[in-house]
């Protein structure tokens, strides 16, 4: 039996829609025999979006989807609403025990990334260190204080040019891989109740409750 639920402010999802950004019947989602959740948008005004493995939402007019998949029906503004497939398939829009439970194992995974980051990138912090050293040892060898001509100073010069232009590199790259890494906690730990959508703190994530709209697992 094809299961269909109609999204939108009159539609049939198990919660309530009234962001004036959606549209009356604006999306969408069947469950195929075959068990596969196909989204749909309806000819909706403002748009149907899901969100890919890059945090970002993309428009779509059909696509499959799963359970964790991430929907936001309109704009970004509290015109629109985002809310995980999931939430159309609860037995008790109070409960989001499921939600809760995939947001822990992520932040659990995303803190041992952030542990490995922090220490990988401290080992490439002492790169340009290195290279000042072996500047600074070679400097010191009976062969370039014994026979210093022009070829052999400039071999001993290229350690330190080297750290020079390597210890931009390596801060440039670090901050650019911090600013993913915030992105991804950005997207990622987000109150799963539609309409409240807040960054979820660790101490919530623990407990498992939003503090504002005091959603809970």
């Amino acid at each position: 039996m094809v299961e269909e639920i109609i999204i939108g402010r009159n539609g049939n999802q198990p919660f309530q829609i009234t962001a004036e950004g959606v549209s009356g019947h604006h999306a969408s989602l069947t469950r195929r025999h075959d068990g596969v959740l196909v989204l749909k948008d309806l000819d909706s005004k403002n748009g149907t979006f899901v969100r890919n493995q890059q945090f970002l939402f993309e428009r779509i007019e059909e696509k499959v989807v799963d359970k964790d998949s991430v929907i936001r029906l309109g704009d970004e503004t509290i015109n629109g609403i985002t809310f995980s497939v999931s939430r159309l398939f609860t037995q008790d829009v109070n409960d989001y025990t499921y939600e809760f439970g995939r947001i822990k194992r992520k932040w659990k995974s995303y803190v041992q990334e952030k542990k490995d980051f922090n220490r990988r990138w401290s080992m490439y912090m002492y790169i340009p260190s290195v290279l000042s050293a072996v500047c600074l040892i070679m400097s010191f060898l009976p062969i370039f204080k014994q026979f210093a001509n022009e070829t052999q100073m400039f071999i001993m010069r290229v350690p330190m040019v080297v750290s020079m232009l390597v210890t931009p590199i390596i801060h440039n790259m670090r901050r650019s891989r911090e600013k993913v890494l915030s992105e991804k906690s950005a997207n990622l730990f987000i109150c799963p109740r539609p309409g409240c959508g807040r960054l979820l703190s660790e101490s919530e994530i623990r407990k498992t409750q939003c503090m504002a709209c005091k959603a809970h697992g």
